[in-house]
């Protein structure tokens, strides 16, 4: 969450060299189980090996990360990396199981007020290792700051809340405020994240406390579903060329934006489900063809359209696909609009 600028972006441009060279036997073997072959980039940190340091923290043991980052022993960090990336298969079952009955409770909340300013989604057995990744999910899909609670089923009796927000409008200062009124037993955070802490039966207050203070917020709410896109590009423009020229401003992250992309009026001639919520699209325009991945769209306004076919507006990053020893640049999408 801290800004790529300044000194933050010299340690991360230089701590990215010193990961490529696999100096840590530990992260190598994370690296090799995993898939990935040198460690290069921004994404492999924060995509591939962080969120399988965090599965140990998340739902197994928080030593293992630990273990793994400090052996010199290859046969054992083999052992733990695989260990972590099986939780973080784990992890990754017990999120999906909690996204799909939060995004429903979300979904209610919407229908029965369109107008409100933020989701909170509370269940019982939610494991509080992942209900911040829910939370930022359920932000993501509908443009709304999200809290999402779970509590009991060996969690204890006190509830646990992650929440996330939308540009604009400072969750962590709601969250103190609830606290400090005795909303809430304890919570706080910063402008874009916050944890909070309650007893289950204060959830009904706490639903109609942070409705009122949300209010206030309509011109930031409808600001941050604005997109900016940087450039427009015609598909036969997407080439790994351009995409190694744009790695060249990197690294990106927090304040250093990867750029958007239009690609304008193209046909989607092919689509494939990937998983059981991702969409694999072919667009072709003037004779040219592009691939694009389209991510937990489905059964989302965005997959539904896209299945459709038809002609398109799409907006989205620039990515790097080898495959079979081919080398090719593809479009992740972020947002589509028909043409």
């Amino acid at each position: 969450m801290s800004p790529l600028v300044g000194a933050n972006r010299a340690f991360v441009k230089q701590g990215l060299k010193i990961l490529e060279r696999g100096g840590n036997t530990g992260l190598r073997a994370l690296a090799d189980v995993a898939g990935i072959g040198k460690i290069e980039t921004v994404y492999h940190a924060t995509f591939v090996l962080g969120p399988r340091l965090n599965a140990g923290g998340r739902v197994g043991d928080p030593w293992l990360a630990a273990k793994l980052l400090a052996t010199d022993d290859r046969t054992e960090a083999l052992e733990l990396a695989e260990r972590l990336h099986g939780l973080n298969d784990e992890r990754k079952a017990v999120e999906s199981a909690i996204l799909e009955q939060a995004s429903v409770e979300a979904q209610k909340q919407i229908d029965a007020n369109p107008d409100t300013g933020i989701i909170i989604a509370a269940g019982e057995g939610w494991h509080p290792g992942v209900i911040g990744i829910v939370a930022g999910r359920l932000k993501d899909r509908f443009h709304l700051p999200a809290i999402v609670i779970g509590w009991g089923a060996g969690l204890g009796p006190v509830a646990k809340g992650s929440a996330r927000s939308v540009r604009g409008v400072n969750i962590g200062d709601a969250i103190s405020a609830a606290a400090k009124q005795g909303i809430i037993l304890s919570g706080g955070g910063h402008a874009m994240a916050g944890g909070l802490s309650l007893e289950p039966d204060q959830l009904p207050v706490l639903r109609d406390w942070m409705d009122k203070h949300m209010a206030d917020f309509r011109e930031e709410r409808e600001a941050a579903k604005e997109l900016t896109i940087d450039a427009l590009l015609a598909t036969s423009q997407v080439t790994p060329e351009l995409y190694d020229t744009l790695q060249t401003l990197g690294p990106f992250g927090q304040g250093a934006p990867e750029p958007v992309f239009a690609l304008r009026d193209v046909e989607i001639t092919h689509t494939r489900l990937i998983g059981e919520s991702h969409l694999k699209i072919t667009v072709e325009d003037a004779g040219s063809r592009v691939d694009a991945l389209v991510w937990r769209c489905i059964g989302t306004p965005l997959g539904d359209a896209l299945i459709q076919r038809g002609r398109v507006h799409l907006a989205g990053r620039l990515k790097d696909n080898e495959w079979n020893g081919r080398r090719t640049a593809q479009i992740e999408v972020i947002d589509a609009a028909r043409a």
